[in-house]
């Protein structure tokens, strides 16, 4: 019930995945003197250890947060999008990598797409079906939650994540649809 599909790759995702995890904790529970072992064990068990995190609150993003209350222009968008990007903080607004060339395939090229939602794709914020309607309901609601988390006011919170939903709008609008975007001479 939680999936919108279940196939063959999902499978094979799902089965190395479980995998993964088992190395995992096979590593956080490693006692011995292997130090990489210990070092990926290490890393593994702070992020689980959900006490911890949650003890810490928001203070690690503390700064990034005061890196984006500082932007007031168009050229600090795009300095604080290409700061997020070039350490690997965020995907904002595009998406980069370098990909196989779909009619070279004897190439690698930059790849280019879009980004900068929080919903999968610009029909979430274009309909208005029940479904969508919904799914920009619960996102308002759980992006309120974080403001508030962070100890903004209820009501401060419902702007920002009104002002959030608006342009996070107005980016689908410029978006290619879910149909166009399974255009190969589109996407290409």
């Amino acid at each position: 019930p939680s999936k919108t599909r279940w196939g063959t790759f999902d499978i094979l995702t799902e089965e190395s995945s479980q995998a993964l995890k088992g190395l995992l904790e096979d590593a956080a529970a490693y006692k011995g003197t292997n130090s990489l072992m210990r070092r990926v064990g290490d890393y593994y068990a702070s992020g689980m250890d959900t006490d911890a995190i949650e003890k810490r609150g928001y203070q690690p993003i503390k700064p990034y947060l005061k890196q984006i209350d500082g932007i007031k222009t168009k050229g600090d968008v795009i300095r604080m999008v290409a700061y997020l990007r070039s350490h690997a903080i965020a995907s904002a607004l595009i998406n980069v990598g370098v990909r196989q060339d779909a009619r070279r395939v004897d190439r690698y090229v930059v790849g280019i797409s879009q980004s900068g939602t929080s919903l999968p794709d610009s029909d979430y914020y274009l309909k208005n079906d029940p479904r969508s309607l919904q799914a920009r309901e619960a996102l308002k609601k759980y992006i309120t939650t974080l403001f508030t988390l962070t100890g903004t006011t209820e009501a401060a919170a419902e702007d920002h994540a009104n002002s959030i939903l608006e342009l996070e709008s107005a980016i689908a609008k410029a978006q290619l649809s879910r149909v166009a975007m399974r255009d190969p001479v589109k996407m290409y």
